[in-house]
């Protein structure tokens, strides 16, 4: 098997199978740990498409990240200046090998060209409207948030799946652009690598929603 620069990797909930995001050809491919066979999960060349494995578009991808239930993953379209999300579904055979597929691919927002605009509850910008500039890496934080390393704005961006928000956390000192980003299990603490060879440590507060 062959890759184009494979940006980023991401294990599937059930253990056996590796995501990668294979940014040159704009696809994610899927390797099953067990046996080594690689397969194309998704991708089918340069573009900017939602729907299923077959159609579905990405332009350099980035990074990946598998939700808590494992049927959702999230992808940082950084070409597209978007932030993806694949719908996963698990097939098991009557010999017990478990393989992934696609069931849909739609942008959960972002993509209306590079910019900075957040999306609040009552804000007046649409969570779809909202605008990165080159997201590259992004991690789960719980169940609810994506957080975004938005690397051409220089800023951390959090994703609020649920509630439909897309908010900027200020925690870079000045002239920093964000990475990597990883979160802590327990939601406490979040750590950014930074291009200007920082790396930020940021000790994180659960605030409960009114």
């Amino acid at each position: 098997a062959r890759f184009n620069l494979p940006a980023a990797v991401a294990l599937a909930s059930d253990g056996g199978t590796l995501f990668i995001v294979d940014c040159n050809n704009h696809a994610v491919r899927t390797v099953h740990l067990p046996t080594g066979n690689v397969t194309t999960l998704v991708g089918s060349g340069e573009g900017f498409v939602n729907g299923g494995a077959g159609s579905a578009s990405f332009s350099f991808p980035r990074s990946i990240a598998v939700s808590q239930s494992g049927t959702t993953a999230y992808l940082s379209d950084t070409g597209n200046h978007a932030i993806r999300e694949i719908t996963l579904v698990q097939v098991v055979t009557a010999a017990g090998s478990v393989s992934w597929r696609v069931g849909t691919v739609r942008t959960l927002t972002g993509g209306n060209g590079p910019g900075f605009l957040d999306a609040a509850v009552g804000g007046g910008v649409a969570f779809g409207a909202a605008r990165f500039e080159s997201p590259q890496a992004l991690t789960t934080h719980g169940a609810v948030n994506l957080i975004v390393a938005d690397t051409g704005n220089a800023k951390v961006r959090v994703i609020d799946v649920v509630n439909r928000t897309v908010g900027t956390w200020d925690v870079l000192p000045s002239g920093a652009a964000p990475l990597g980003v990883s979160a802590a299990a327990n939601g406490a603490r979040l750590v950014v690598s930074t291009n200007s060879s920082l790396i930020v440590d940021v000790a994180l507060v659960l605030v409960p929603l009114p």
